[in-house]
This record gives C-alpha cells, structure tokens and sequence, in this order.
C-alpha cells in the first residue's frame, strides 16, 4: 500500500518534497510504531524560513488527515505516567513569542494537547503575509478578529480571552500576523531553549 501526498495547485517542489520526506522519517522514528527499512534519516532541504513554515503548516494537516485514513505511524502512542513529577513541569510549561521590532509579546502554555495563547497577549493588528500556503492561518487570523477573540489596538492587537490552537505554528501565525515556525519562534518562558527543543526533551523522558 502506498499514500501519494500532493496539493490542488501542485505547488510542491523538489526542496518541498525533501523537507517533508526528511520530517516525515524524524516524526516516524520518533514514533517508533513501525520499523523503518532506511536506517538513514534524509537530510533536511535549505528552505527559507516562510518556506518551512509553510512546509510545517502543511505537516500539521497531514497529522490530522493520516489518522483519518488509518495511518497511525506518525501519531505517538507515549503518554507520560500520572505519577511522575515531570507531569507537573510539562502542565506547568510556559512560552513566549516576542517580536521587539513589532511591540508584541505573547505568552502560551500547553492544556490537555492544545497550544492556548493566554489572556492579555499582544498580536499584530492585520495580516502581514503572503497568500501562498497560508489562506488558513489568514482566516483564522481574521475570524479572531471579527469575533472579538484579538481586539485591535492602537499600535498592536490584543488576546481578550485564552485562546486554544491546534500547534505552535498556528498560534504564532496568528501572533506574527504572517506564517511562523512556531515550534522555533516559541521559546520556555525565561530561557532561549525553543519549544522544538523542549518537545524533542519531554519525548525522551517517557519510557516507551
């Protein structure tokens, strides 16, 4: 059995394919449902950094749909144990998106899987990105804003309530106010580390 992976509009190119194909192989080992025949992991394409969040965008629909199809190699099955202290730590995690240039600084924290950028986070009052990849994240950004969620303000935009996203990268979309990377562009609230890193850190202290 295969899945053949494309867009309505063929917009993936050989860069794209590569990203994916080497993420794909990261999320699947990371995983470890199935052995993997290639004991390599594809390097990583340069892309520029709208590319790879359009690139991670595209992974996060992907996530969603493959479970749908019975694909369940890329869903981990780790659950962390009740009763080990690093519950409290991971219930506990905060992280901050600030952009100084823009004078906006968010603040999230992780709620039973669900990424909810917290009351009182700033966001950029328009969208600034282009139309490629992102017509989601754009309409997202203007449905918050149409139903009050960000109020505009006069130099940036306000969270009037939490607010839950379905990744990073879709609540630092809506923060930038253009396509972002969230898992690099979310930082653990008072450290440089990324929430890629802090992830890739909590995977590794759940026993398989």
């Amino acid at each position: 059995a295969a899945l053949i992976v494309t867009t309505s509009a063929n917009e993936l190119n050989k860069a794209h394919v590569k990203y994916l194909e080497s993420r794909l192989v990261e999320q699947a080992r990371a995983v470890g449902v199935l052995g993997l025949d290639n004991g390599n992991t594809p390097p990583r394409s340069s892309l520029s950094e709208a590319s790879i969040a359009n690139m991670e965008e595209f992974l996060d629909t992907l996530f969603i749909v493959f479970p749908a199809l019975g694909v369940d190699m890329f869903a981990t099955k780790r659950r962390a144990d009740p009763a080990k202290d690093m519950v409290s730590a991971v219930v506990e995690a905060r992280f901050v998106l600030e952009n100084r240039k823009h004078g906006i600084k968010a603040v999230a924290r992780l709620v039973d899987g669900e990424f909810v950028v917290l009351k009182g986070s700033q966001a950029r009052n328009n969208w600034e990105g282009t139309a490629e990849f992102n017509s989601g994240y754009n309409n997202l950004h203007r449905k918050l804003l149409e139903s009050g969620v960000i109020q505009i303000g006069p130099q940036v935009a306000t969270f009037t309530d939490n607010c839950a996203f379905s990744s990073p990268s879709a609540a630092a979309a809506v923060v930038t106010g253009r396509t972002s990377n969230g898992r690099t562009e979310w930082k653990v609230e008072g450290r440089t580390k990324t929430y890629a890193d802090w992830d890739a850190e909590q995977l590794a202290m759940v026993p398989l």
